[in-house]
């Protein structure tokens, strides 16, 4: 199997008080089956990426992320992967103050 390539064009498209919505395009190489993908957030400041999704990838290529802190700042990029493996990260947002409106 084909480990799948990046996502790409990895944006925030809402931000509110309680969550982020990000939304990406799937990755050119992705082999010849379906992938899914693994959101990651990254607290500014830190060096820290800790996987939001754990228990289960996700299919479509938007996610909200809840349970961000008010007033705290993240970057947030985003793996794909299928059953050969996971795929390197897309380019990461920038940093994303939680409670700005888009």
């Amino acid at each position: 199997g084909v480990v799948p390539g990046p996502p790409t064009d990895l944006a925030v498209t809402e931000a509110t008080k309680s969550y982020v919505v990000l939304s990406w395009k799937p990755p050119v190489q992705r082999g010849h089956e379906g992938v899914m993908y693994y959101v990651e957030k990254c607290l500014v400041g830190t060096d820290t990426w800790q996987r939001v999704n754990t228990g289960m990838p996700v299919k479509s290529p938007r996610f909200a992320l809840f349970d961000l802190a008010e007033g705290k700042s993240y970057s947030f990029r985003v793996r794909s992967c299928n059953s050969a493996g996971v795929g390197e990260s897309s380019e990461e947002t920038g940093a994303t103050t939680v409670g700005d409106r888009l």
